[in-house]
């Protein structure tokens, strides 16, 4: 799991095969420093900088349900016991055991997460159900509901924020297809009281 500190240096933690160690890339001696291991391995982490340069990680294979979040003034660790990725893991592992068809590999471990204008961390995929992540203290988690009232889990599609808290969702795989790659798009606006979904034009090839 990799993100970007607020001086510009990288911080990386977990890997595969799933394990606890973290590092960044001091980028005035050009080198990699050790930090702090995490509390639980983790294989496809989402990691991601919080406005106070604090870092986020969770939802990844081999930490189970937890998140944890790393201090930018105290170097540790903290778990957020709060924050738990239950309903993630559980909708995960549901589609999994339903695959029929194409042969297909198993949803991954990577979410859709980004951190909003209001400070909290929005999760939009890859699963159909969307949550709000908070980081203070021991965190929270508030599930809203499926994207565009039950659009397709989006295995291996993307997401990035293109502008102050509006995403772009492209692509992804229905394995449950004869023709699993989708050319589908759809937008997502976190600037107001709750996030508008909306459907865009469609890709110019399935992805």
């Amino acid at each position: 799991g990799i993100a970007q500190m607020e001086d510009g240096s990288i911080f990386n933690s977990g890997g595969n095969p799933e394990n606890q160690k973290t590092s960044r890339f001091d980028i005035e001696s050009m080198s990699w420093v050790s930090l702090y291991e995490m509390s639980y391995p983790r294989c496809y982490p989402t990691t991601l900088t919080m406005p106070d340069n604090d870092v986020f990680t969770a939802f990844a294979k081999g930490a189970g349900n937890t998140s944890e979040l790393y201090s930018d003034a105290s170097k540790e660790w903290r778990n957020m016991t709060g924050a738990t990725m239950q309903s993630l893991v559980d909708e995960q592992n549901q589609i999994n055991s339903s695959l029929a068809y194409n042969g297909s590999s198993t949803m991954q471990w990577y979410a859709f997460m980004h951190v909003a204008p209001n400070g909290r961390v929005f999760q939009s995929g890859p699963m159909q159900t969307m949550h709000w992540f908070d980081t203070a203290g021991q965190g929270d988690v508030e599930q809203i509901g499926a994207r565009l009232g039950g659009d397709q889990a989006r295995m291996f599609g993307s997401a990035v924020m293109y502008d102050i808290g509006k995403i772009l969702i492209t692509g992804g795989n229905d394995p449950s297809q004869e023709e699993p790659s989708s050319d589908k798009a759809m937008t997502v606006d976190l600037n107001g009281a709750a996030p508008v979904i909306q459907e865009t034009m469609p890709m110019l090839h399935n992805r």
